[in-house]
């Protein structure tokens, strides 16, 4: 080997381990990488009720990414969970401005089959009704607390499996996860399990009711906004 072809030769390895390194340090800064680090990352960007605008628009890139290829029910029940919150805020003419949220660190709850995860979150936020004119009201500040179980596997690293929670949309979805603890291990394992009658909803009648719903109240805040909107 000549001295020309040597250093192509070494020039070629140079970029082939930058190249390696460079990979390295992006799966390590993947939300993939941890179970933890995905299940706040999906938490905050995909589940939760308080997405931005960029979370929307990355929202079925995010799911193609982090939910394991065969949560099929799962992947359907975030679309809906995502439909339920866009069509309420049509509804009721409604806008929620996020003041503050915070997470707590998660905390395992299982190891048994991949992973499971709680995640405390308490947002504190404004509501707002938008009127006929476009101009927005505020109703209240409001505080939510809500806890999310996070069911992860490991699958080409780590890849969300299930969430059970009792946020807002999970509770117009699942009406019983408003008074129940979902951290309870029965509570948690009822909801993944397979053949789940918790997971059961009907997303045309959730549908249909809320907008009946948001009607009537579309119609009181009119009434209490007339002539000052």
């Amino acid at each position: 080997m000549n001295i020309f072809n040597k250093k192509i030769w070494v020039l070629i390895a140079g970029i082939s381990l930058i190249l390696l390194l460079a990979a390295i340090v992006v799966h390590l800064r993947s939300p993939a990488a941890k179970p933890e680090s995905l299940a706040l990352y999906f938490v905050k960007h995909v589940y939760s009720d308080f997405r931005s605008d960029r979370d929307n628009k990355e929202f079925e890139r995010n799911v193609k990414m982090y939910v394991a290829a065969d949560s099929h029910d799962f992947r359907k029940l975030l679309l809906d969970k995502k439909l339920i919150k866009e069509r309420d805020d049509r509804y009721f003419s409604s806008k929620e401005s996020l003041r503050k949220a915070v997470y707590k660190k998660p905390e395992v709850l299982s190891e048994d089959n991949g992973i499971i995860l709680k995640i405390k979150a308490e947002y504190d936020y404004d509501e707002f009704y938008v009127t006929k004119n476009g101009h927005e009201k505020k109703l209240s500040s409001s505080g939510e607390v809500a806890d999310y179980i996070v069911h992860l596997i490991r699958s080409n690293g780590w890849k969300i499996k299930d969430i059970h929670s009792n946020d807002l949309t999970s509770g117009i979805m699942f009406p019983e996860v408003l008074t129940q603890d979902v951290s309870k291990k029965s509570a948690y394992e009822d909801f993944f399990g397979s053949k789940s009658k918790q997971k059961t909803y009907d997303l045309k009648r959730i549908l249909r009711k809320r907008k009946k719903l948001g009607q009537e109240t579309v119609k009181e805040m009119e009434k209490k906004f007339h002539g000052t909107g």
